[in-house]
């Protein structure tokens, strides 16, 4: 039973993708095809169980989708926390010691347009 919920080569996402699609769209066939059998006179009860059924057998399904894509899901973190993920930093504001709020960085800050530098005579 282990293997069947975590493979050592899992299906790739593509496929665990279109096949949840596939089976999404033949649960509501087939539950549609049964309700309209029955007519669309029949009593409520009738509709509420069918409906009901078929949003349980989705959601079974999502969920073993969502379990089917679970070695793909800790893949993606074991990349994330190893020493190969790149590193994104921020330049802290020298006052407070935290990175700038993104909002008042061109009110405080006083960005204005570009200017010329100027050099510096060396003294001797």
């Amino acid at each position: 039973m282990r293997n069947f919920f975590f493979p050592y080569r899992p299906l790739s996402r593509r496929v665990i993708s279109t096949l949840h699609g596939l089976v999404q769209l033949a649960i509501l066939g087939s539950g549609g095809y049964w309700l309209w059998l029955g007519g669309l006179h029949q009593e409520l009860i009738r509709w509420g169980t069918g409906v009901g059924t078929m949003v349980a057998a989705m959601a079974v399904m999502r969920l073993l989708a969502e379990l089917w894509m679970l070695p793909h899901y800790l893949k993606a973190q074991v990349i994330a926390m190893s020493a190969r993920a790149p590193i994104i930093t921020r330049a802290n504001d020298a006052r407070t010691g935290r990175p700038p709020d993104v909002r008042d960085i061109h009110e405080e800050e006083g960005v204005s347009e570009a200017r010329k530098a100027s050099r510096k005579k060396a003294s001797k």
